[in-house]
């Protein structure tokens, strides 16, 4: 089986098992026509799914239990017998964010002993969707093979006494933006287009189990101490059925930009992905992108789904031919390309200059007829030229001509 095909099946499953019965079967046999190989694969998967020890767990039920219990309404944390505050076996350090999507904590593992980030969301409405997937994303990132994604350590739902929150407890990464460590550091453009390659490849593998991240903006792109790209809460936000994460926004403007026109429509897909990257490679490059990187990154960040690079894959690929100087699928910029990127970069001043050129060709265009319209003088008597008549040759007193006797 490839791993294009494992890649569709896992994200068919996904959406499955938010169904039940007729609904299901109707879901499989729209998505996965006439494919049987597709088809068994996604029926497998559910069969594995449902047969878990997780799934013996009613969604309606808390899958920890990391609180006091109902008692706690209005705070989650208790007391240690050290008079520590406490999250379940964690020890709370300090609050790192606390917005409209939840809290998040450094806390430390008493065993084994380590530094964690705890991301406790808020309460949700549809329980019963949100459980099946966030446990479906969990089961996913345990088959992530690589660095990039921080480890989860774990994850489920916890009855607090305001509902059922979901949570997530990764290991600990100290980190900054990726935009800020290019800044700070003051990166060369080729060191620039290597951190997003190392980000396109991070996406890449979790592509190829079925994860897609939907939440891709400056705040989840990061380098760590050592200089590695670190992406966080990958899947969280569509799992969730929310906007975004708990990860803190910025950057103002920008966060918005990285989601993808189709979004708009609740489409979240790799591709989707793939425009959020192009949208902060422009950012990261700025100003030092040659025509290549140009046109690579225009290409990310088309509208339209598909004139985007099909594939994460594709784009790290390309990345990667920039950097070895091979040709590039995207072409190296052509007249037209260029003007299409001039104008995506600065819409206000391409129209302006639109209106301007073609009122300077309207113009031209009236001088041209002006000056192409001759207007002819009257004919006169006077001006019309008689014919010459030759003068008699002779002796003028007879008339008659001489000549040579």
């Amino acid at each position: 089986m490839t791993s294009d095909l494992h890649q569709h099946a896992e994200q068919i499953f996904s959406e499955a098992i938010d169904r039940n019965g007729s609904a299901r079967i109707a879901f499989l046999e729209e998505s996965c026509l006439d494919d049987l190989e597709l088809r068994q694969e996604v029926e497998s998967l559910i069969s594995h799914y449902e047969t878990t020890e997780g799934m013996l767990t009613s969604p309606s039920e808390a899958s920890h239990q990391l609180t006091t219990g109902m008692d706690d309404e209005f705070s989650i944390a208790r007391t240690g017998a050290g008079g520590e505050s406490l999250i379940g076996s964690y020890r709370i350090i300090k609050t790192l964010q606390d917005c409209e999507q939840g809290t998040s904590y450094l806390v430390e593992q008493e065993s084994p002993a380590r530094a964690c980030r705890l991301d406790l969301y808020q309460p949700l409405p549809d329980r019963s969707r949100a459980t099946r997937r966030f446990r479906v994303l969990g089961d996913q990132l345990d088959h992530f093979e690589g660095p990039g994604i921080p480890d989860i350590l774990e994850t489920g739902t916890t009855d607090t006494g305001r509902g059922q929150q979901p949570f997530v407890v990764t290991e600990y990464v100290e980190t900054c933006e990726l935009l800020e460590y290019a800044t700070t550091s003051d990166s060369r453009t080729r060191d620039r287009v290597k951190l997003l390659r190392a980000a396109g490849r991070i996406l890449m593998h979790a592509h190829a189990i079925g994860v897609v991240h939907g939440d891709l903006r400056p705040a989840t792109v990061l380098v760590d101490t050592e200089g590695q790209v670190v992406i966080l809460d990958t899947g969280i936000a569509i799992a969730l059925g929310l906007d975004r994460s708990i990860a803190p926004g910025t950057t103002g403007s920008l966060e918005s930009s990285c989601c993808a026109p189709e979004s708009i429509f609740g489409t979240r897909d790799t591709r989707g992905d793939i425009y959020a990257l192009g949208v902060l490679g422009d950012a990261l490059l700025g100003g030092q992108a040659d025509q290549g990187l140009r046109a690579i990154l225009d290409r990310a960040m088309q509208n339209d789904p598909s004139e985007r690079y099909q594939s994460m894959d594709a784009l790290a690929s390309e990345l990667d031919r920039w950097l070895h100087g091979k040709p590039l699928e995207a072409g190296d910029g052509d007249f037209i390309s260029e003007v299409r990127s001039l104008a995506r970069r600065h819409p206000v001043a391409s129209t302006c200059t639109i209106i301007l050129a073609i009122i300077a060709l309207a113009a031209c265009i009236m001088l041209g007829s002006f000056n192409g319209t001759a207007v002819d003088e009257p004919v006169t008597s006077s001006a019309v030229k008689q014919p010459l008549v030759p003068e008699p040759v002779g002796d003028p007193g007879t008339g008659s001509p001489t000549g040579n006797k």
